[in-house]
């Protein structure tokens, strides 16, 4: 009987308090801004420009696509991996004179791989659009190798950025309207220091 008990004590602090106290700690100590809130505001002050990606291939530095993978959350999930997936390909603009640092979160998997992976190989040495908010682009404090210029969305110029699966299929690699959306609400709450939030939205 009172290993029953035990069993059903175990579930029960499996299955329903530890994932109450996981959403309770997500919500009160790691959600740092109100992101929802102003995300509108900082794509709507977002601007299109056009860059070429550098070619990679044998080189480093400056020459090259920096794969930087990463986790935007601390808390753990119940087989002790991270959760909250946040990846990023940097890389240096020579007209603008800046580094930039196309960020996704939460674009996993896709055959095998990360889907931000594929993408780092399609673009390679191509010309794309990419969307940066205007504050970020003329601000001194962004555009350094380790505080890159932040982008939440990019498209092809000549074509949709894809890859061919199988014999007709394809994988679309481009953002859409709600991973744009995503991460830029993501990176608000989670990424951009508190002070920075509060310079710019105001105080909470």
């Amino acid at each position: 009987m009172s290993n029953y008990k035990n069993y059903i004590g175990w579930l029960l602090g499996s299955f329903v308090l530890f994932p109450l106290l996981l959403h309770f700690y997500s919500t009160y100590s790691i959600n740092k801004n109100d992101g929802k809130k102003h995300y509108k505001s900082y794509i709507n002050n977002s601007i299109e420009v056009k860059v070429k990606m550098p070619n990679s291939m044998g080189k480093s530095n400056r020459g090259a696509i920096d794969y930087k993978p990463g986790n935007y959350l601390s808390s753990y999930n119940r087989s002790g991996s991270n959760n909250g997936v946040m990846d990023k390909l940097i890389f240096y603009n020579a007209e603008y004179k800046k580094y930039f640092a196309i960020t996704v979160f939460d674009f996993l998997m896709e055959y095998g791989q990360r889907k931000i992976n594929i993408v780092e190989t399609v673009i390679n040495d191509k010309e794309i659009f990419i969307t940066a908010n205007q504050e970020d682009l003329t601000s001194p404090k962004y555009g350094t190798k380790e505080n890159p210029v932040p982008v939440f969305n990019y498209k092809g110029v000549e074509k949709t950025i894809m890859v061919g699966v199988g014999n007709d299929g394809y994988l679309l690699l481009e953002p859409t309207q709600q991973e744009y959306k995503h991460n830029v609400i993501t990176y608000l709450t989670y990424v951009m220091p508190k002070e920075e939030f509060e310079q710019r939205f105001g105080k909470q």
